[in-house]
């Protein structure tokens, strides 16, 4: 039973260390991506996402950054994606086409970015970057420690690991706003 509770509190550990370098406040946590300042920001051009929009998103990140960029959104952002249509209606995305890229870039889809930002005018974001610019340090791997209390027929048991992590070059990156 200790090892099934390790392991899902190691799941847990994972999943709070992800949301944190997506959206940590930086304050005893990882500073995310999105909590980062500074970073360029280009809004949606119209009502409704377009094409043209993901266009100008890659091509607003400078070219050295493009060659390793991936793009990363909410569970939304990645639907509105691939609901994309050309002018006789057939999806961008044709049937076949790996869901998990653009630009031959990995789509990431995560659950830290939210997907209502606001009603009807910014709902959602989409990012693109190279990733090799958030800087990650790992302190330690998880670290498990176990007391028995025999008297109350009790196992204590405690995981920990220390890291962080931030954008250490903020030109590597680029989001588009007002998804929608």
């Amino acid at each position: 039973i200790v090892q099934f509770v390790a392991a899902l509190s190691a799941k847990a550990i994972t999943d709070k260390e992800e949301s944190a370098f997506v959206n940590g406040d930086g304050s005893g946590k990882p500073l995310g991506i999105r909590q980062t300042s500074g970073i360029t920001s280009i809004a949606q051009a119209g009502a409704a996402m377009t094409y043209d929009d993901i266009v100008a998103l890659y091509f607003s990140l400078p070219a050295g950054y493009r060659q390793n960029g991936q793009f990363l959104t909410s569970g939304k952002g990645a639907r509105l994606l691939y609901t994309l249509k050309d002018d006789n209606h057939r999806p961008l995305f044709a049937p076949g086409q790996p869901l998990d890229s653009m630009f031959n870039k990995p789509l990431i889809e995560s659950e830290d970015i939210p997907a209502n930002l606001g009603t009807g005018t910014d709902e959602t974001e989409i990012w693109f970057g190279d990733l090799f610019n958030y800087w990650i340090k790992d302190g330690s791997q998880i670290e498990m420690a176990t007391q028995d209390k025999i008297e109350n027929l009790q196992t204590k048991v405690v995981l920990y690991k220390y890291v962080d992590g931030r954008v250490v070059n903020k030109a590597a990156f680029r989001k588009l706003t007002a998804v929608k």
